[in-house]
């Protein structure tokens, strides 16, 4: 399992796992690490960097937005990504790999990090990117995995007034309780109030990586005077749990209760990624040799990993 690194201590890099590193990703994307031994890796538990791996969901988006970052027709493709969920194509474009506010508007003890964020004049879309894994839970409302307060579950999984038994903050969310301002935003996007008791907690399981994501592109928006979007990028397979979830009716029911007038919910395979920028520079012959490049390079590593599964 890969954890997104938020500064707790450096990855584990040397030229062994650097050589590894780039086998691993597409040519094309490599300019856009900048410096390697900065760069946030996903790592494991341990703090070893997973991204040489074959089913690396980092390797993956740097692939492919990587090569959106480094295009020198980058205002051209974004503009199409943008339009292909409604919203203004106008440029110029930035890009943003493992992303993290540098205001931390939420409040938020451990940042929320964002595998890739596009953002024009009137726009700022984020791309959570999966390859085989899905969102990740709440934390709260699992037992401490270490220190003096090992075992212990610091919220019951409702949003109802409770004391976290771990500092002794009576509130309706843990997280709250700690300054985190989640709920502050929630009700701008979501048909939630922080004044009603839930049972369970709408985002006590596998929404809540969600949430983060969709009250950060909302409140970072908001800040700067743009448009939100936030898009699931994901291979599509049939193989994967990804696609499976989001043609679920519970997605349908989490993505339909999402505010479209106050932020956009979308997604969007990889394959349909890389179509778009194909079609973007279809009058570039290098360029759309590229992305062809690029998707092989995908289906490769789609069917290296559906191989292993199987």
């Amino acid at each position: 399992m890969e954890e997104k690194t938020r500064g707790t201590q450096a990855p584990r890099m040397n030229e062994e796992v650097r050589r590894r590193i780039r086998a691993n990703l597409f040519e094309a994307a490599l300019p856009a690490i900048g410096s390697w031994d900065t760069f946030p890796w996903h790592t494991d538990t341990q703090g070893n960097i997973q991204t040489h791996k074959p089913h690396s969901s980092q390797a993956l988006a740097i692939d492919v937005f990587g090569t959106v970052k480094t295009s020198q027709y980058r205002d051209l493709i974004l503009g199409q990504l943008a339009d292909h969920v409604g919203l203004d194509q106008t440029g110029p474009w930035d890009v943003s790999l493992e992303w993290c506010s540098p205001d931390n508007e939420l409040h938020e003890k451990r940042q929320t990090q964002i595998d890739a964020a596009a953002a024009s004049s009137s726009v700022l879309m984020f791309f959570e990117c999966k390859f085989t894994e899905l969102g990740g839970s709440c934390s709260q409302v699992e037992p401490l995995k270490k220190g003096p307060q090992k075992g212990i579950i610091q919220c019951n999984g409702k949003y109802q007034l409770q004391t976290n038994p771990v500092n002794g903050i009576s509130s309706q969310c843990a997280l709250t309780g700690k300054g985190i301002l989640y709920w502050d935003v929630i009700p701008q996007i979501f048909p939630h109030s922080p004044r009603t008791e839930y049972a369970p907690c709408p985002f006590s399981g596998p929404y809540f990586q969600w949430m983060r994501i969709l009250t950060l592109c909302f409140e970072r928006a908001r800040t700067t005077f743009k448009r939100p979007v936030v898009i699931a990028a994901y291979a599509g397979h049939q193989k994967f749990e990804m696609p499976q979830v989001l043609a679920s009716s519970a997605w349908r029911a989490f993505a339909g209760s999402v505010g479209g007038k106050s932020i956009t919910l979308s997604s969007m395979s990889y394959q349909t990624i890389i179509g778009i920028a194909e079609a973007a520079v279809a009058d570039l012959p290098d360029e759309v040799a590229k992305w062809r490049r690029l998707r092989r390079w995908v289906e490769q590593k789609i069917f290296t990993v559906v191989s292993s599964k199987e």
